[in-house]
């Protein structure tokens, strides 16, 4: 690796880094509750802003999401065409608040991302799993359990 490409990855990920180690430190700082099992999404707060759990985030935050837009959509306000009508106040604005990204198979917290072309996750996930996030086990274990593909598992074979 280069040290041009040394420099990137750095400049790349050191925001991030910093953003992750900011919210585990801010969650480790004081153990917020509710009915005495520690909830430490309530102290964190916008990667983008900074606003904290339950504040309106700033203007322009890409963060922010429609509240007019479909909510299974998530689609972001600063680009889903609704933003000057938001922003004019009749309309109440979605505050911040830290969701927890899982598996939506076997809920693990975090997985890796990964990419795979469009008629490959349709042919072996189904429907209500198919704008969800899943794990790449869960993913390959699909495949395994749908060699042809899912519409194909069940077919008679006449």
């Amino acid at each position: 690796m280069t040290i041009i490409e040394q420099i990137l990855i750095l400049l790349v990920l050191s925001p991030l880094i910093y953003l992750g180690v900011r919210n585990m430190w801010l969650a480790n700082k004081s153990s917020a509750t509710i009915e005495g099992k520690p909830r430490y999404w309530l102290q964190m707060v916008c990667h983008d802003c900074d606003a904290k759990v339950g504040e309106l985030h700033e203007p322009g935050c890409d963060m922010e999401r429609c509240p007019i837009c479909d909510p299974t959509d998530e689609r972001q306000l600063i680009t889903c065409g609704h933003y000057d009508e938001v922003m004019k106040g009749d309309i109440p604005r979605i505050p911040y608040i830290q969701r927890l990204v899982h598996c939506s198979v076997c809920n693990e917290l975090y997985p890796d991302f990964f990419n795979v072309p469009d008629e490959e996750w349709d042919k072996y996930v189904i429907p209500m799993l198919q704008h969800k996030v899943l794990c790449r086990p869960c993913y390959d274990a699909m495949k395994r359990l749908f060699p042809d593909g899912w519409r194909n598992s069940f077919r008679s074979e006449t």
